[in-house]
């Protein structure tokens, strides 16, 4: 008896997703205090670190919470894009500027962004990234401040996008 046949050999390469392990996000209000929000991937867990601060440098407040990992899920997504840098070209006087750096295992991108437009992706991961952390705080103060960033936020995507102009005197 004659014997034939065939192997068939099936590869199938699964890239498992990239994961973030430090976000920095710098929340700079015009007219209150900024803050300083420290995500760290814990392998089951995310740290976050909230620093609220009175002028530059000094720290008044800080408070820290682990939350699931799923938490970085927005984020991963929002940065899984081919640039190094994401920014929004547009400066006000007012407003909120938003800078960070995202970092995983193969790439750091920097952001920078003024006033999200309110419904863009930017703004949808910013207030839900506040609203989030906010219900996960334990003390007042950090609820308190979360609450008013968000309203500020909230308040000034109304506007939309407005360019000052650069005037010559400056």
């Amino acid at each position: 008896m004659k014997k034939t046949g065939y192997v068939i050999v099936v590869l199938f390469i699964f890239q498992l997703p990239i994961v973030a392990q430090k976000i920095e996000i710098n929340f700079m209000p015009s007219f209150f205090n900024h803050s300083r929000f420290i995500i760290t991937n814990k392998d089951t867990l995310c740290k976050v670190q909230l620093d609220i601060f009175e002028g530059r440098e000094k720290i008044i407040h800080s408070e820290t919470i682990y939350v699931s990992l799923s938490f970085l899920d927005s984020f991963n997504s929002f940065f899984s894009v081919e640039t190094d840098t994401i920014t929004n070209d547009i400066l006000g006087l007012d407003g909120t500027s938003i800078k960070g750096k995202y970092e995983n295992e193969r790439v750091v991108k920097y952001f920078d962004f003024w006033s999200p437009k309110r419904n863009s992706k930017e703004y949808i991961l910013f207030r839900e990234s506040i609203d989030y952390i906010r219900r996960e705080m334990n003390s007042k103060e950090s609820k308190k401040y979360l609450g008013k960033l968000n309203a500020l936020l909230r308040e000034k995507s109304k506007v939309g996008k407005i360019i000052y102009p650069f005037f010559p005197f400056f």
